[in-house]
């Protein structure tokens, strides 16, 4: 089973990393949910995902899935809005 990195740019093995990410986000969380970008910031994105019916999901799942798969910069401000609806800061470069 592929692993999730958060943070994983400019450090050691950043490519398999990325590539790992990308794996576990095309075969484990690409239906699972919905997002939405809800802001653009300076360096940041705030994106709602909303999680199907059924699913489940932990907050770094949630975070990728946020992300499209990637997460290299990290995220932060997790917070849940509702049952199966989450708000996650994504930074971005």
């Amino acid at each position: 089973m592929n692993e999730v990195y958060s943070r994983w740019a400019f450090t050691e093995d950043e490519n398999m990393k990325m590539k790992s990410n990308n794996k576990y986000y095309e075969e484990k969380l690409k239906n699972k949910a919905e997002r939405k970008v809800i802001k653009n910031g300076y360096c940041h994105n705030v994106i709602s995902v909303i999680v199907n019916d059924g699913e489940e999901m932990t907050e770094l799942e949630i975070a990728l899935f946020a992300d499209d798969g990637n997460l290299c910069f990290g995220y932060r401000e997790f917070r849940k809005i509702r049952d199966n609806e989450y708000e996650v800061t994504i930074h971005t470069d």
